[in-house]
């Protein structure tokens, strides 16, 4: 049988895909955004006095502190760097029961830090895009500054590194709101 005429190929000839390798511009962000994490992490173990704010306990070297995301960063991405999003949790906690019971999770955010979840809801509606290389001047800045001995026990507020996002969200906002009226 002639294949010609078919818009696919003749059966057991089909081409392999290439390996594509990422371009340098995704290389790029990617670092950035390795970057700003580890500083927000860094920022949230300082906000948190370096322990796990659910059982008070310091890293372990086998149980390490991590930054755990109350909504998660992938579905909630505009999130991603606020720190009123992120608590200081052990390894075990963030994977053995963050993860494995979202629920009592949820439960104990609320008891601990009453009113973040609703705060971070609305937070969630505001559209905006995330300048990472402006994120990482602010991150780079507080994380510096606390290091120079601001504030009491290296602590920093729980808005750092969103202040330039939430005047540039607002920003758009309004000019958004001037286009459509």
């Amino acid at each position: 049988m002639d294949y010609s005429q078919f818009a696919l190929s003749k059966p057991g000839t089909r081409k392999r895909k290439k390996n594509r390798t990422r371009s340098k511009a995704t290389k790029e962000k990617r670092e950035l955004v390795k970057r700003a994490d580890y500083l927000c992490k860094i920022l949230a173990e300082r906000r948190d006095g370096g322990v796990s704010a659910k059982s008070g306990l310091p890293a372990a070297e086998n149980n390490p502190l991590q930054a755990c995301h109350i909504l998660a960063k992938g579905h909630h991405h505009l999130l991603r760097w606020t720190l009123d999003n992120i608590v200081t949790l052990r390894y075990s906690e963030h994977r053995y029961w963050a993860h494995t019971d979202p629920v009592s999770f949820v439960d104990w955010v609320e008891a601990k830090y009453p009113g973040r979840l609703g705060k971070l809801r609305i937070a969630e509606r505001m559209t905006r895009k995330v300048d990472l290389k402006e994120l990482l001047i602010v991150l780079e800045s507080e994380v510096g500054g606390a290091e120079e001995g601001r504030g009491k026990h290296g602590a920093v507020s729980s808005n750092a590194g969103c202040k330039v996002i939430a005047e540039s969200a607002s920003k758009s906002a309004e000019a958004g709101h001037r286009g459509h009226g």
